[in-house]
């Protein structure tokens, strides 16, 4: 469950809020540096940080604080805004591995910050591409699709991989005690086949 601090709560209760979305990209220091950036079309300072307001240059992944931890989703950059395609385009060592943390920010009826921004995701970059795209004008534009993954993911630890823990199992799913016994199982059995087995005397 995801708690708010009580200004933020007595703004969700009122009814009346707008979002804004930020998003921290951890370049190398080669390429920038961390770059923060807002879905804003000025700047705002949040959190003892500047957020670089972009308007609509970005187009947020469709990314949920639940998200399972294998999920992969896309980043979209326009290909417009010069600066977001100097960062994405450099070479891969300064963005491949690197962390992506996406971050909600409340705002009043009158567009005034409340509370802090609220991380709901975080990963990193490991894949960036272009496409191109007719818009509704039928005027064609480029767009930047950075791919993220979930930290903590990897072949070995993802849906698409081998076995989750019974640490992970019981994480999402609490009362399922079916994976509790997996560690003795793996240890302390001896795997043999039913063909060997009946083919002892």
């Amino acid at each position: 469950m995801i708690t708010l601090d009580t200004p933020t709560q007595t703004l969700h209760d009122s009814g009346i809020v707008a979002e804004c979305g930020l998003f921290q990209l951890d370049f190398s220091a080669a390429a920038g540096g961390t770059q923060r950036i807002a879905l804003w079309p000025v700047d705002i300072v949040s959190g003892g940080y500047t957020w670089r307001g972009v308007g609509d240059a970005i187009k947020p992944p469709a990314a949920k604080a639940s998200a399972d931890a294998g999920g992969r989703v896309t980043l979209e950059l326009s290909a417009a805004n010069l600066a977001l395609l100097a960062l994405c385009m450099g070479p891969s060592h300064t963005w491949r591995g690197r962390r992506v943390t996406l971050y909600s920010q409340f705002l009043d009826a009158n567009y005034a910050l409340v509370g802090s921004p609220r991380r709901y995701w975080c990963g990193t970059m490991t894949r960036i591409g272009t496409r191109v795209e007719t818009g509704d004008q039928q005027q064609m534009q480029a767009v930047v699709e950075v791919e993220l993954t979930s930290l903590g993911t990897s072949r070995a630890r993802t849906a698409e991989g081998l076995r989750w823990t019974p640490q992970q199992h019981r994480s999402r799913y609490p009362a399922d005690a079916g994976l509790d016994g997996l560690p003795s199982m793996l240890t302390n059995t001896n795997w043999l086949s039913k063909a060997y087995v009946d083919s002892q005397p």
